[in-house]
């Protein structure tokens, strides 16, 4: 998929697809990033976020699926920013 798109329908009204700079912050927040990160970074924090909080293959953490989606939607957001 083309990164130069929005957000899936899904994640964009899970994130309001608003891209202020404080979503923007709050989004690198979610990763444990900040604003100042680079791509390798994001993606390297989305792998080990996504590795524990995945509802299929991560430890079973309340609100993990929670969790998950947050952390999804934050990375696409940053990823459309940055692409």
């Amino acid at each position: 998929k083309s990164r130069n798109t929005k957000p899936s329908r899904y994640l964009s009204e899970l994130i309001g697809y608003k891209t202020s700079d404080s979503k923007m912050r709050d989004a690198y927040l979610v990763l444990g990033l900040s604003p100042s990160a680079s791509l390798e970074k994001v993606k390297t924090a989305h792998r080990r976020l996504v590795t524990r909080y995945h509802p299929d293959h991560g430890e079973k953490i309340k609100g993990g699926t929670a969790s998950f989606l947050q952390i999804q939607a934050a990375y696409e957001l940053i990823l459309h920013r940055l692409s």
